[in-house]
């Protein structure tokens, strides 16, 4: 329930304190998670702090994404959210509560007090135990093992990935100019499809935890003629399912058909321009037609089949070359009926030349760049010192499964060299030596030398102007639990 305070020109909510418990300590995090609006903004954003017995536990602003307020009160900031990972040394908040309070230079307002809930308990809810299969037992607790793992940075991790990327075709028929999928295969790497054999290797060993499979990476998927058969062995697990598609081609009504009876949930469509010249500039060998038809075809057949499944996502990227196309392309897939019309800003870099590929090998550790490392402990001490999570959330919630089944630690690594392991030979790819030691990476931040495997101990995206110290994956605690339940998680905390 949010409090009005008419008098200051302040609406506020506290959503919940939850207890996450250290997996290897006595001690834990406290995640706060809430929301202010300021009808009449002071310029800064709000201040925010946490109070125990009177006492000063934590300081933070509001600086999170919050449509769902933006929704209710059209005026205020997108960003008027606010949460922390508060560390404490020991379970005593449990015993307590928690008071939360808007401050300024003039003022300082209690906003809630709050118990802490502590997520162990959540299993044990009756409205839970009564209600969830023993599969979505399986994955809440899982879910909280691995929330658990992840705040406090463990390296050997007990829980299994959230989701898996499981690329069924590395081949693909375009020469997208910026695709690090195309320079690898111009670099002279192929790889074989993605067998029927290893999806089900993949789903006997994460099948009954996983909540999501992404079936693309970085080739077309739909050249892999037995797709629809990989998406619905993970269907018959109830795992949620996406894919993407540049859509260039030739697909039979049947083929069309068999997609949307796979129980696909999510189809993303790229369609990078409205007319075929400006279309090939990035879709290199694609015809903008075929890709129309073909949407056109699959709304068709998923009414005639009375199906809400695939979602339909048309997918546009926003370059320079593309943008006074924009709205003229949301008329198009307004047109042919999709689910989601997303505009997406284009990535433009530097066409990498990539040689040796399939020499390289990522065995040793390696050294820390110099710039890297100030960059990397700048942003590791600007996040505690707000109270934000820093690190990777690849690393605790993912891995990316090439089509020969070898084993890469997210999305963005490509390179050959950089496997960590392959789905059907080694017993734990979540736990190789080159993903812990990547871990180990954010766990143990040290003013001296830091050693990693490549290309974790480097990576960009975490120290880039977007991820800024946190890389987030595709799903977090909230969204992934009434994933699980179909329910809100606000509905089973008690935390008032």
């Amino acid at each position: 329930m949010s409090i009005d305070f008419d008098s200051l020109a302040i609406t506020a909510n506290v959503d919940f304190c939850i207890f996450f418990p250290d997996v290897e300590n006595v001690g834990g995090t406290i995640y706060v998670q809430g929301w202010l609006y300021e009808k009449e903004p002071r310029g800064k954003p709000p201040l925010i702090e946490a109070e125990v017995d009177n006492f000063v536990i934590a300081s933070f602003i509001c600086d999170v994404e919050r449509l769902d307020v933006q929704d209710v009160y059209k005026d205020a900031p997108s960003h008027s959210g606010f949460m922390a990972h508060i560390p404490v040394p020991d379970r005593s908040c449990l015993s307590t509560h928690i008071s939360i309070y808007y401050k300024s230079h003039t003022t300082k307002l209690k906003i809630a007090d709050r118990h802490v809930f502590n997520i162990d308990n959540l299993p044990e809810s009756p409205a839970l135990l009564n209600t969830l299969t023993p599969r979505q037992m399986r994955r809440l607790q899982n879910l909280i093992l691995n929330e658990k793992e992840r705040i406090h940075k463990a390296r050997f991790l007990k829980s299994t990935p959230l989701y898996l990327i499981i690329d069924p075709s590395f081949a693909c028929q375009l020469r997208c100019p910026y695709c690090h999928g195309d320079m690898v295969r111009e670099a002279g790497v192929s790889l074989p499809m993605m067998r029927e054999d290893m999806v089900d290797a993949i789903l006997a060993k994460y099948g009954d935890t996983l909540l999501q499979a992404h079936f693309f990476n970085w080739g077309e998927p739909l050249l892999n003629k037995k797709f629809p058969l990989l998406v619905k062995k993970a269907h018959e697990y109830d795992i949620w399912t996406t894919s993407s598609t540049n859509f260039s081609l030739n697909l039979s009504e049947e083929f069309l058909d068999s997609i949307i009876l796979s129980g696909l949930d999510h189809l993303t469509v790229s369609v990078d321009g409205i007319t075929q010249k400006v279309y090939e500039m990035y879709r290199v060998g694609g015809n903008l037609q075929l890709v129309l038809n073909n949407l056109k075809a699959l709304v068709e057949r998923k009414r005639i089949l009375g199906s809400r499944t695939p979602e339909i996502r048309f997918q546009f990227l926003d370059f320079p070359w593309t943008h006074d196309q924009i709205e003229e392309a949301r008329a198009i897939a307004t047109d042919i009926g999709v689910d989601e019309i997303h505009i997406k800003g284009g990535c433009i870099h530097p066409r990498k030349e990539l040689v040796n590929l399939t020499k390289r090998q990522s065995t040793e550790k390696v050294l820390m760049t110099n710039q890297y490392q100030r960059n990397f402990l700048r942003l590791q001490r600007e996040k505690r010192g707000n109270y934000k999570f820093f690190g990777c959330d690849h690393l605790y919630h993912q891995l990316s499964i090439n089509s020969d089944g070898s084993v890469h630690p997210c999305c963005y690594v490509y390179e050959p060299g950089h496997t960590v392991g392959h789905i059907l030979e080694d017993n734990d790819c979540f736990n190789s030596e080159a993903i812990q030691s990547s871990r180990d990476v954010f766990y143990n931040v040290k003013e001296g030398d830091i050693y990693g495997h490549e290309p974790c101990v480097n990576c960009w995206i975490v120290g880039d102007q977007e991820a800024n110290g946190h890389k987030e994956s595709t799903i977090s605690f909230q969204p992934a639990f009434e994933m699980i339940v179909k329910r809100p998680l606000l509905n089973f905390i008690s935390s008032s």
